[in-house]
């Protein structure tokens, strides 16, 4: 079974790019969502495989950065080296990011529109 997820929240960890032994890029981050007033973040780690991962796009990855994830849902199981105890950790398998900006990051100018010179045309030039 699989489940879907769709959390929105600030980056809480800069995207890193590593590489699998077989070559496979993959960009993970975490994704920290707000449970209300007074309450803890729960932050999410987040894992993007694949020629996505390899793009530009984790450079836009920033901590603080608003952004919305869906993917789906993975448990994995892990023991802890000084405990031995086994624990387990959620991780979600991105599937759309949707960034949405930041506070922080200033709008860009915009260009002026250039106007077109404007041609003088001869009244015997108009054909009406």
């Amino acid at each position: 079974m699989t489940i879907s997820i769709v959390i929105a929240g600030n980056v809480g960890r800069d995207a890193e790019v590593r590489h699998t032994p077989n070559g496979d890029a993959v960009a993970t981050w975490s994704v920290a969502s707000n449970q209300g007033k007074g309450k803890d973040p729960v932050f999410l780690k987040c894992s993007l495989w694949g020629k996505r991962a390899e793009s530009a796009l984790p450079s836009y990855i920033v901590k603080g950065t608003p952004m919305t994830v869906i993917g789906t849902l993975a448990q994995q199981k892990y023991k802890d080296k000084q405990t031995g105890e086994e624990k387990t950790s959620f991780e979600i398998k991105v599937q759309e990011i949707v960034l949405q900006g930041s506070k922080n990051q200033k709008e860009a100018p915009q260009p002026k529109p250039q106007q077109a010179p404007v041609e003088d045309f001869g009244e015997d030039s108009i054909p009406f």
